[in-house]
This record gives C-alpha cells, sequence and structure tokens, in this order.
C-alpha cells in the first residue's frame, strides 16, 4: 500500500514519532473507500498486534463496525502503533529510518499533542495537510490547528504567537500568511486579528437563537457571554455560579451551529480552579471549537465585571493560571487565543492594572482586556502603554464605563470588541413587553412576517432539508 493513500493530495508531513501517546493510533482516520464490517490484514513480525478503529471513529466516518485497513511491513499507522507500545529495538530501527526518509512521518489524523508541531514551510502545503484531517466529514471537529512556527534566530517558541527580536522584547502577534476560509476557527481568528483592515465586532449571544441570528445578520465573529450563559441556562446572576461544564457545553454548542463562520470567542470566568482545571477547561474549550477565551484574575466567588464591590487575586495567582493556559494550549497543539483580562482597575487602580497585563502577556497571553476603564482616554492610554500587545475591549452599554462605539474604539487602536449584552438586553426588553401584553390584552402581537417557518429557517431548517434529501429521504417530499 502507497502511504500517499493516507495523505491528502500526497503532501507529507513532519512527526516526531516518540511524541505519540496512547491515544494517537485509536484516531488514525480510514481510508477513503467503504468498508463493512471488520476486516482481518495479514500477520507480519508485528506479532498480530495491529492498530484497529473503534465503532466511534468508524461510525463518525460513515463507515460500520470496528476494521483494520490492510498494512505492508512499512504502513505507518503499524509503525506508529509499534512505537507507541514498544520501546526501540535493533531490528526495529531500519524501518523507523526507513519510515521518517520516505514519509516525512506526519500522519494527518494524529492528533498534534506533546509538542508535536507542524514544520512545512509554506502555508498551501500547511493548508493542505491540515484541512482534510480537520473536516467533520471525516469524523474530526475542525478545532485543531497547525502551531506558528518561529524562526530561532528570531527567538523562543512561546504558544507560536510571539518572539524576541535582536534581544529586545517585542511582543506582537504573529498569524499564518494568508487567510484561508477553511482554517480552523483558532487560526482564522488569530489571523483576523493581526491583518484585518477593521476591528473585529463580536455580538454577545447566549444560547441557540441568539447565534443563530447573529449568523444570519453576518459578524466577523461571535462572542459567548458568561452572563448570559448564566441567565439563560441556570437562571441566575454572574456571580460565579456557572461551572465549566454549563459554559463548555453552550460554547460546544454555538461554535458548531456553523464551524466555517465567524470564529467564537466564549468567556472562562476565573478558569473554575487551579492550574489542573485550568488546563481542562482550556483543552475542552479548543476540542469545542472554540476560538479563543478570556480568563481573569478575580477571586473564585467572582462577580460580572460592571458590578462594584469586586476582589482580585495577587498577580502571582494570576499569572499562573495564564500560565496553565498556555501549557494546557501547547499540549492539545491548539492556536486557541488566550486573553488575559484583569478585573483589577477597581480596586487596585490603573498602573497595576498595566503591570498585570504586561506579566500576563509574557506568560503566554496572546491578548488583552483591561475590564471598567474609567473614561475614554484611560481606553485610548491603555492600547499605547501595551502596544503592540493587541487588545481587547469589552463594551457593557449602561455599565461602569462610558459608551465606546466600535468605530471609536478602532480608532484608539483596539483590534477585538465584545458587545456582552447586545442580545441579553433587548431579548428582556421585547420579552417582556410581550409578556405584558399578553397578561393585558390576551395576545402576543407577532409580526406578521414572524411564522414559525421564519424562526426555523434561522435555526437551520433549510440545511436538515438538504442533509435528508442528499440521503435518498423521503421527509420532506411534501415541503414543510
Amino acid at each position: 500500500m502507497d502511504v500517499k493513500s493516507y495523505l491528502p493530495n500526497g503532501v507529507s508531513h513532519d512527526l516526531d514519532p516518540w511524541s505519540l501517546d496512547n491515544t494517537s493510533t485509536s484516531q488514525f482516520p480510514p481510508q477513503r473507500r467503504k468498508l463493512s464490517g471488520e476486516v482481518t490484514p495479514p500477520t507480519s513480525q508485528y506479532d498480530g498486534q495491529v492498530p484497529t478503529m473503534p465503532n466511534s471513529i468508524s461510525q463518525k466516518s460513515g463507515l460500520e463496525g470496528d476494521f483494520t485497513p490492510p498494512i505492508e511491513l512499512d504502513d505507518p499507522a503499524v509503525l506508529a502503533y509499534q512505537m507507541q507500545k514498544t520501546s526501540p529495538k535493533p531490528g526495529f530501527l531500519p524501518l523507523l529510518e526507513k519510515y521518517n526518509a520516505r514519509h516525512s512521518a506526519y500522519l494527518p489524523g494524529l492528533p498534534l499533542i506533546n509538542g508535536l508541531k507542524n514544520d512545512l514551510q509554506s502555508f498551501e502545503e500547511r493548508d493542505h495537510a491540515y484541512g482534510e484531517a480537520h473536516s467533520l466529514t471525516n469524523g474530526f471537529k475542525n478545532t485543531l490547528a497547525p502551531r506558528n512556527k518561529v524562526d530561532d534566530a528570531n527567538g523562543p517558541f512561546v504558544h507560536g504567537l510571539y518572539q524576541q527580536n535582536n534581544g529586545l522584547e517585542v511582543k506582537e502577534l504573529s498569524s499564518i500568511e494568508a487567510y484561508n476560509p477553511l482554517a480552523p476557527a483558532s487560526t482564522r481568528l488569530r489571523h483576523m486579528i493581526k491583518n484585518l483592515d477593521r476591528i473585529v465586532v463580536c455580538p454577545g449571544v447566549y444560547d441557540g437563537l441568539s447565534a443563530r441570528i447573529a449568523l444570519e445578520v453576518g459578524f466577523d465573529g461571535m462572542y459567548m457571554t458568561g452572563a448570559g450563559t448564566t441567565a439563560s441556562r441556570l437562571g441566575a446572576a454572574d456571580l460565579g455560579i456557572a461551572q465549566l461544564h454549563d459554559m463548555r457545553t453552550n460554547a460546544e454548542m454555538i461554535a458548531n451551529l456553523k464551524p466555517s463562520g465567524p470564529p467564537l470567542i466564549a468567556d472562562m470566568d476565573t478558569g473554575y480552579g487551579g492550574p489542573i482545571v485550568i488546563a481542562k477547561a482550556v483543552q475542552q474549550y479548543a476540542l469545542s471549537g472554540v476560538a479563543g477565551f478570556h480568563i481573569e484574575d478575580q477571586v473564585m466567588q467572582k462577580r460580572c465585571g460592571h458590578l462594584q464591590g469586586k476582589e482580585v487575586v495577587d498577580v502571582n495567582t494570576y499569572i499562573q493560571r495564564i500560565r496553565a493556559c498556555a501549557v494546557a494550549a501547547k499540549q492539545v497543539g491548539s492556536d486557541i487565543v488566550i486573553i488575559a483580562r484583569t478585573d483589577a482597575l477597581q480596586s487596585c487602580g490603573y498602573a497595576e492594572c498595566i503591570n498585570r497585563l504586561r506579566r500576563a502577556r509574557d506568560a503566554g497571553a496572546d491578548m488583552g482586556i483591561l475590564e471598567g476603564f474609567a473614561d475614554k482616554e484611560q481606553a485610548r492610554q491603555a492600547v499605547k502603554d501595551l502596544a503592540p500587545w493587541p487588545l481587547c475591549l469589552n463594551s457593557v452599554e449602561n455599565g461602569v464605563s462610558p459608551l465606546i462605539t466600535a468605530a471609536e474604539a478602532h480608532e484608539f487602536g483596539f483590534r477585538v470588541i465584545i458587545f456582552s449584552f447586545a442580545s441579553l438586553a433587548p431579548a428582556y426588553t421585547a420579552i417582556k413587553n410581550t409578556f405584558e401584553r399578553l397578561k393585558h390584552e390576551g395576545v402576543v402581537g407577532t409580526a406578521r412576517n414572524v411564522t414559525p417557518k421564519t424562526i426555523f429557517r434561522i435555526c437551520g431548517l433549510e440545511d436538515s432539508m438538504l442533509i435528508d434529501e442528499a440521503a435518498g429521504g423521503t421527509t420532506f417530499a411534501k415541503d414543510v
């Protein structure tokens, strides 16, 4: 069997074969052909130990039952399996050398783990190498992204985003060379932050319907608000009540409504625990399709950033949170954008906020948020004090900060602006007014152009109809 049958368009890849963990071969992608039932390959000197596909992978790939692809002596899946399960043996080393020499060893279905990174030189090659590995049709979520390669001459590799130039510390976001609409959301968000000629406007969404409406209107990005998630899922105030499960499941649902659509930035509050829990949260967000997240320096019993009485942890605890995020992102090989948020302005002052954000930047954060600006000039100054490191502005109308429009934020130099209450506040107003009318008049008063089909259409009715038709179904043969 030619190894190219495993690779898209014959592209080869680079891999440290000894970085595979115990899950790698189980995620090796099936070959592009229909298989049904169990196929037993010929055995050889591998003592019959060959990787098999679990039902979960087979089903996601449109295949039925467990199967093992036929192998040859230099089958990369078998070699990867041997690398994973056995220590190097004299008789195996020639095979390993042959494997590295012929195939450059990176298999597109294997996750980026344990420091493994992509060394392909051109963006076009990298795009071919990763596009199919992370397409939903092959059963892999479009979340993991190639690391950005940093030339050794320019300094150390830090979360793939920043580098040192000529011994002088210059923190600047680096990204892929050209925008690729099929790239993972995190990679696309990174490119947009660095290269888009306008500020990235992200309306706050809190459930599937608000996200669907944002998709219909059309934005460069979306933001999953923690306050909205807590209110809609738990019926509670934003007081640190929502936990990782609440936030992650909501973010995953929103991010995967349209994986190729606008990248989703999500609230991660304080990280929901110590460094180990924070790392788990980053891993789950990344694997859920979230493109970026912000994590703050409030105490665990936190509250909305636009309430009074906020308390923050000491700066060392805050930096531990950021480092845990950076390490976790590297371990899962994700380009997820880490946004360090500080709520220290209220209790510690502006200078301490700038100090904390600089420390967070140096610890691996990709972007910053200074929450609750006192005035517009303070917002403008923060951008200058932290340049060229990019900043995100959290705009909450009727909050503690003055109203700053998207145009003003762009003029100040912010690269992203999130509107946390963009859907939550209008939803409250509209729903309350409607319920008041229903109570007093006995009717809802829905506009004539808003029918049940209108709502269902926004929520993907046509997509479902196309799937049914393409599959040969007749569910919608009589229309809807």
